[in-house]
Order: C-alpha cells, then structure tokens, then sequence
C-alpha cells in the first residue's frame, strides 16, 4: 500500500466516484467545485494498493492543537485491510501531538483504532 498526497489531476475523479457510491450528494452535485478547492486546500491523503486507487481521507487543522477529519472513504473492496487505519496514521504523522476529531456514524470501525466517544456533536 501506497499514502500519496492528493493531486488534482490523479485522484479527483477516484475521490468523485467514491462520494457518488457512497450517495454523498452535496459533494459531487451543485458544489462539486468548491469540493475539488477543499481536497485542494485541506490535508488530503490518498491510499493506492497496487496503483489501484483504495481510499482517501482529508482533514484540517490550526496545526497544532487540534486536526478535523473532515472526510474518510475506503473503497469496498479493500475495506477490513487496515487502510482506514493507515490513512488515519498518516495525518496522526503529519500533526504529532494534536487532538484528533472525527465525526461518523460508524463509531465501532473507530472505536478499534483508539478512538473514544465523547460528548455531543452538534452541527448548524
């Protein structure tokens, strides 16, 4: 396995198709351009297993205290391969030290990378 940073003209259109399988429609429909500025300007990373695209995840962070991942798609069929994890060890790199937040909807698949829950989310 392979953690690249994101490049526009290689991973867009992988990043694309992944957000279209998963239904996450507000990505790739009316905003579909101001999405392609956020994987531009975030910390995106993106998994390769054998040149095959396999996932990706993109986070911010004021760099120091505190890193949001804002996104993390695994693509099916390398799901339950350590890719998520390794994604997620990527940014933990980039941000020695910092919080890492996360906001999901499948807090078991987290839980098992040393993730806690905590609190309440809240979203406006």
């Amino acid at each position: 396995m392979e953690i690249l940073s994101y490049q526009n003209g290689r991973d867009y259109a992988f990043i694309l198709n992944s957000l279209i399988h998963e239904k996450w429609s507000a990505y790739y429909n009316e905003k579909a351009e101001e999405y392609r500025w956020a994987l531009e300007s975030s910390y995106t990373y993106v998994a390769y297993v054998d040149d095959n695209y396999a996932g990706y995840i993109r986070a911010i962070s004021d760099g120091v205290f505190t890193v949001m991942i804002c996104e993390i798609i695994v693509d099916e069929k390398y799901r339950n391969k350590g890719i998520a994890r390794e994604l997620i060890r990527e940014v933990r790199n980039k941000f020695k030290g910092a919080r890492i937040e996360l906001l999901c909807d499948t807090p078991e698949i987290y839980e098992h990378m040393g993730f806690s829950k905590v609190g309440y989310g809240m979203r406006k």
